[in-house]
């Protein structure tokens, strides 16, 4: 999440809920952030995908 200096508020930058399946035991297992993330902006999340499959999935944060 950013939050806008201005108002307060909070938006999200990221939104993977239509890929992760959170029922039973699945959902967001684990983040990982590169050890260059202030430069490159890389990061990993582990998590169960709707088809109830495992994944690690490298994300780049961009802007602001």
């Amino acid at each position: 999440m950013s939050t806008n200096a201005t108002t307060g508020a909070a938006t999200s930058w990221l939104d993977i809920s239509s890929s992760v399946n959170s029922s039973g035991q699945g959902g967001l297992f684990g983040i990982a952030f590169d050890p260059n993330y202030a430069s490159d902006g890389r990061f990993y999340l582990r998590y169960t995908q709707s088809d109830g499959s495992e994944t690690i999935q490298r994300y780049t944060k961009t802007g602001s």
